[in-house]
């Protein structure tokens, strides 16, 4: 039998869940400059269910092209959950259980490698004049356009983990928000 070897994360994407649900882009802060590592940069492998993901890869960061593990769950309604397992078992575990993905064409490697989580600086953004609160101790606005498109406040954004849907704008100010329509 031959051996099954981890493969680019991003054959795996986008993800979608029972819900209707998709995730489409995912990312992990590099342990040692914090720069974001983007399913290009990641090799294992994922294993999805009706109600969950479960992701088991090396990454290495662009930047400082440090090594690290990432394990995780991803819920159906986008809540990425570290999973507390040795990342040797966890990979060799779903690679031995999970089907290998399809492979995908080069137009669609191309656009997932071109996807980036890289957050929109509040600069770039028109604020809305309504106000919904404070995060660290910085106005919260109801809404936001970014080029010519209005998005909604949907939450604060997580800082171990990234995982967004197309329709989500991501703020340098730790917000995420959600596409009108």
């Amino acid at each position: 039998m031959t051996k099954k070897q981890p493969i680019p994360l991003y054959r795996y994407f986008p993800l979608q869940f029972a819900n209707g649900n998709v995730v489409k882009r995912f990312a992990k802060p590099c342990l040692k400059c914090g720069e974001w590592v983007e399913l290009p940069h990641m090799y294992g492998v994922v294993k999805q269910q009706a109600e969950r993901a479960f992701l088991s890869a090396n990454a290495e960061c662009p930047k400082c092209a440090h090594k690290f593990a990432v394990d995780c769950m991803i819920t159906s309604e986008k809540l990425v959950v570290k999973m507390h397992l040795p990342h040797a078992f966890m990979l060799w575990y779903l690679l031995r259980t999970t089907p290998t993905p399809p492979a995908i064409s080069a137009a669609s490697q191309q656009a997932v490698a071109q996807a980036s989580l890289k957050p929109v600086a509040m600069s770039e953004v028109e604020l809305a004049v309504d106000q919904l609160g404070q995060y660290q101790g910085k106005p919260i606005p109801a809404a936001v356009s970014y080029k010519g498109e209005w998005y909604d406040f949907e939450r604060v954004a997580m800082k171990q983990e990234r995982a967004l849907a197309k329709e989500e704008l991501w703020l340098d100010a730790g917000l995420i928000f959600k596409k009108r329509g």
